[in-house]
């Protein structure tokens, strides 16, 4: 009776295990780097939301690293956006504004991917300095 095996004749199976923990790894090193450049482009817009200073950067800095979870981040950076993007027109209360537009998108992107654990990714905008 001939058995399948998960190893090839001649391979070596901990080499194998090996592999595939560098793999998963890898991968952990390439989500937590993603992550870190959400974190950074969230950081900049509520540094840029507070105003483009040191000293605002400072207070971004107290303000953003004390608040405890992600969530709790984009929320506050969303509620920081929108005190500086235009307001809708009081007649149609829409907006037509393509930052805003953009703007919900990227939110909505950013919560989708969040709530997923990172499954997919987020292209993100180069900030202006």
């Amino acid at each position: 009776m001939n058995q399948k095996k998960n190893t090839t004749e001649g391979d070596d199976p901990s080499a194998i295990s090996d592999a595939r923990s560098d793999e998963f790894y890898k991968w952990v090193g390439h989500s937590i780097t993603a992550w870190a450049d959400v974190e950074t482009w969230l950081f900049q817009l509520c540094w840029r939301s507070i105003g483009s200073s040191e000293g605002s950067k400072k207070r971004a800095a107290i303000v953003y690293f004390r608040t405890p979870s992600l969530d709790a981040r984009i929320k506050l950076v969303d509620e920081l956006v929108n005190t500086v993007l235009p307001k809708p027109a009081p007649e149609s209360g829409t907006h037509t504004n393509a930052d805003v537009r953009k703007w919900n998108e990227l939110k909505k992107s950013l919560k989708d991917i969040w709530q997923r654990g990172g499954g997919s990714h987020i292209t993100l905008p180069t900030l202006a300095a």
